[in-house]
């Protein structure tokens, strides 16, 4: 559960700092 909670914060920061937009459609 841990290693999940980390890689989806990853993502979401990820893709939140690269392109929220493109990934959102």
């Amino acid at each position: 559960m841990r290693t999940l909670r980390t890689a989806a914060s990853l993502e979401l920061s990820y893709f939140s700092t690269s392109t929220p937009r493109q990934k959102a459609t």
